[in-house]
């Protein structure tokens, strides 16, 4: 079965309201995650995710950028630590950019 052309993508929320797409580690490989269906990503990640409808194509470009080649779509096992970085809440580099901290 092909890959839908447009996914659900899990996304963190980073400084000033932007967003990235989460990355796992799959078999060393550093993987793009995506799901066919809000009940798919919502079963994976759990119901407070963060994520948006992207394209296929948008998406691989956008990760591309980060040395990223591989998206998995509905992903049986999501690796652990996905699930509480995709919560709605600020991470630590958020909390850095906001007192104008840098991180090294």
């Amino acid at each position: 079965m092909s890959a839908p052309e447009i996914v659900l993508v899990p996304v963190r929320r980073c400084a000033l309201g932007t967003v990235r797409p989460v990355v796992c580690r799959s078999g060393g490989e550093r993987t793009g995650i995506a799901f066919s269906s809000a009940e798919r990503l919502r079963a994976a990640l759990g119901p407070d995710v963060c994520s948006l409808s992207l394209g296929m194509h948008a998406l691989h470009e956008m990760l591309a950028d980060s040395g990223v080649a591989v998206v998995r779509v509905d992903p049986d096992a999501v690796v652990s630590g996905v699930r509480s970085a995709t919560a709605r809440q600020p991470d630590e580099r958020d909390a850095r950019a906001r007192s104008g901290r840098r991180s090294r």
